[in-house]
């Protein structure tokens, strides 16, 4: 039996690059104790980091928010990636959350956001920093000791929107190996998945077990890593809010996988050739449904 099992991991997708150090990867996973958190941050200053303040928001599966806290952790790391020595713990019923750092210092050098914009301060020696607003006074108009940069332009949003989806993939293929010998199920895109295996313990495929996002648009893939989706288990995405839902393979869906749906409003099935019995029912805002030529639908 493993000490622990993991809840979730994987790429942490809402950094935002202005900040000199980001969230790179996470993972939540619990044992006998209760739940935690352990992320890995990426310094991409070549100095070395001091002090570094993180606001972190926990979420219960449906996106509800849970609590807010903030830690100050002191450290000795020079750049590249590196994971805080000490776990974060959480809420027994938080399975997302958001990260915000605040302030991150290396030496004498602070970087802290403030209204959206992000900061530069000298500290004195004595550790106290620079009133920014004093020197712009005294130096009456000249430039003063603080630099200010925005955090975000929309060119760069969209860019990296489409850099962080393209590593997300390439991290979820290159490491699935990884989560299949440390847990029998992992989470993509709020789609919950498990290992399947055949009589001497090796995985053959994967199944779809439930559903915890809180995404309109949901994509099942034909295979991930390698392995096959074989099926949809049965209530797996029972009252969820997903609005339009694409199955790229060809899993069977079992009865009542996407009962009580009441958003899911567009359905493209072109290879499922297994639909289960009320697989659908209660799904009252479909409105499109395209499926292949050969499907059995179960009736009852």
């Amino acid at each position: 039996m493993p000490e622990y099992k993991i809840i979730s991991r994987g790429k942490y997708k809402k950094s935002d690059k202005a900040m000199p150090v980001t969230v790179d990867s996470y993972v939540i996973a619990e044992n006998e104790e209760g739940r935690f958190l352990m992320l890995r941050f990426c310094n991409e200053k070549n100095a070395s980091l001091s002090n570094l303040t993180i606001n972190l928001c926990q979420y219960n599966r449906n996106g509800k928010f849970i609590k807010k806290t903030c830690l100050n952790e002191t450290l000795s790391e020079t750049n590249g990636k590196f994971v805080l020595n000490k776990k974060i713990d959480v809420e027994k019923n938080c399975v997302k959350f958001s990260v915000e750092l605040s302030v991150a210092q290396f030496g004498k050098y602070r970087y802290t956001v403030n209204d959206g914009e992000l900061e530069l301060d000298y500290l004195k020696e004595s550790g106290k920093a620079y009133d920014a607003s004093a020197q712009r006074k005294a130096l009456k108009g000249k430039k003063s000791v603080a630099m200010v940069r925005r955090l975000t332009s929309p060119i760069a949003i969209g860019f990296l929107a489409v850099l962080l989806v393209a590593c997300a993939a390439v991290f979820t293929y290159f490491h699935l190996g990884y989560f299949t010998e440390n847990a029998e199920g992992f989470r993509e895109g709020g789609v919950e998945y498990s290992f399947v295996t055949d009589s001497n313990g090796e995985y053959t495929g994967i199944v779809v077990t439930g559903y915890s996002g809180f995404y309109g648009n949901v994509v099942i893939p034909e295979q991930i890593g390698g392995y096959t989706v074989l099926s949809i288990n049965s209530k797996a995405f029972e009252d969820s809010t997903i609005k339009s839902l694409t199955i790229e393979g060809d899993p069977e869906i079992n009865s009542y996988a996407f009962y009580n749906c009441k958003s899911l409003s567009s359905v493209s099935l072109p290879m499922v050739t297994q639909i289960g019995s009320y697989a659908f029912s209660g799904c009252t805002s479909l409105k499109s449904v395209e499926i292949g030529g050969d499907v059995n639908i179960t009736v009852k």
